[in-house]
């Protein structure tokens, strides 16, 4: 990763999705530099977070668009609802060891599009204002209440999580922090009791912990 990126894309995506991620790349990932003026430009950075198929001819395919493209992060577990909030993990985790310098991170799904143009300019109005410990996207401030239906993808056990309610929480399909926010959320990890299924309520219950508070925009 360039020292220049001003901000790094960090897509979840599954091993079947091959189509999406190539759309994403003929459309609104096929830039890595958007100029704000005739002086300022800005590099982005867009990778996939993609686990194991447990098919091995499909797992080799992706193996190889990972050669071809060099845009993929492969987990070395399956991909599966169970191991969302690992996924997600992993993508800071990346964030912090590879692109460290980065101004601001995003993190979304494969079926989002992104105006990355109004992205960068939200972000830039984000760095002229010097925010920090910034965690802004759809903040979840009701329903928030865990799910105890065993057979349900979502739930949670009260061992896991017995409190009554999740504190608030932006949604995973998008959402954008500066990069401080994501030392101080992986410090959090060793604290904070996983929730695999559901990263981003995790993600909020770290934030909660690292005395972050979500910023509401749709």
């Amino acid at each position: 990763c360039d020292d220049n990126v001003y901000l790094t894309m960090v897509i979840n995506s599954h091993p079947y999705n091959s189509k999406r991620r190539q759309y994403i790349r003929r459309t609104w990932g096929n830039t890595t530099e958007i100029s704000m003026t005739s002086k300022t430009k800005h590099r982005i950075r867009v990778v996939f977070i993609i686990g194991k198929s447990g098919q091995t001819s499909l797992d080799q395919s992706v193996e190889k668009e990972s050669r071809v493209f060099g845009d993929l992060v492969l987990a070395d577990f399956k991909d599966s609802i169970q191991n969302l909030t690992d996924k997600t993990l992993l993508g800071m985790l990346w964030q912090r060891k590879f692109c460290p310098k980065a101004k601001f991170f995003y993190k979304g799904d494969d079926d989002v599009f992104v105006n990355t143009y109004r992205l960068i300019q939200y972000a830039d109005s984000l760095d002229s204002q010097h925010k920090k410990k910034y965690l802004v996207g759809r903040v979840h401030t009701s329903n928030r209440i865990p799910c105890r239906v065993k057979k349900h993808k979502y739930y949670v056990s009260y061992k896991d999580y017995p409190r009554r309610r999740f504190p608030p929480y932006c949604s995973g399909f998008a959402y954008m922090m500066t990069n401080d926010c994501v030392d101080l959320l992986a410090k959090q990890v060793k604290k904070v009791k996983l929730l695999k299924s559901i990263d981003d309520v995790y993600v909020g219950l770290l934030a909660e912990a690292a005395g972050i508070h979500p910023h509401a925009n749709n």
